[in-house]
């Protein structure tokens, strides 16, 4: 785990990021278990980051090591617990007295966090996900075949298809400890599948179906 970066460093990046999530640069996914994953535009990036003293590689090492995790820690309400984590993984020998001060600026660093990115809208998100009392999509995925033969012996189309899969996972809870550790990266349950095949007409109904979901869901959050 790396070290926390300059307090420069630091705020420099937290504001390139509250602009970008304020403009919908940055989205955030959320896994079975609320893991959060963040999508990056790496054109739009370079462009946030034109005078704002922070190279692309600067950026991401600090968002990644310090901004994401501690958006999440939020989120999940352990920041606590997970700045005595990366104390402990960070592994230096120091005294009591320099550990302490480096909690408090993990704290302090949590706090701005807040301020500048954390909304309802994220907030909701993550509540959605975590009480949701239905399976959670864990995965999706799609290939395109042709029908060579048939078990019939009868000759087999020559039309291509697409055969789409929907995995969905029940997360169960690890007793006393809840979710995996602090920030779980799998969910624990049994997985369930939805598998089958269409053609390019039924991809457009499915495709349509999930439009119709996305404008009525903006439409009540609007």
């Amino acid at each position: 785990m790396a070290a926390l970066s300059p307090a420069d460093q630091f705020q420099k990046a937290l504001n390139v990021a509250a602009i970008r999530f304020k403009k919908n640069k940055i989205s955030v996914r959320f896994g079975p278990t609320a893991k959060l994953r963040f999508v990056i535009g790496e054109i739009s990036l370079k462009e946030s980051l034109a005078g704002s003293g922070l190279e692309e590689n600067g950026f991401r090492e600090v968002f990644d090591n310090e901004i994401g995790p501690l958006l999440e820690a939020l989120l999940r309400d352990n920041v606590e617990q997970y700045a005595d984590a990366y104390l402990v993984q960070q592994g230096q020998a120091e005294t009591s007295q320099s550990r302490l001060a480096r909690k408090a600026i993990l704290i302090e660093r949590s706090k701005a966090i807040q301020v500048a990115i954390i909304d309802s809208k994220l907030t909701g998100r993550y509540l959605i996900k975590t009480t949701s009392k239905h399976p959670r999509l864990r995965r999706s995925e799609w290939e395109i075949a042709r029908k060579s033969s048939l078990s019939s012996g009868a000759e087999g189309p020559v039309q291509p298809y697409a055969t789409l899969n929907f995995e969905t996972i029940r997360p169960e809870h690890l007793g006393a400890y809840g979710w995996f550790a602090f920030f779980p990266s799998e969910a624990v349950g049994r997985s369930e599948y939805c598998t089958f095949d269409c053609d390019e007409g039924d991809l457009d109904d499915l495709i349509q179906t999930l439009q119709d979901a996305k404008a009525a869901l903006q439409r009540v959050i609007q």
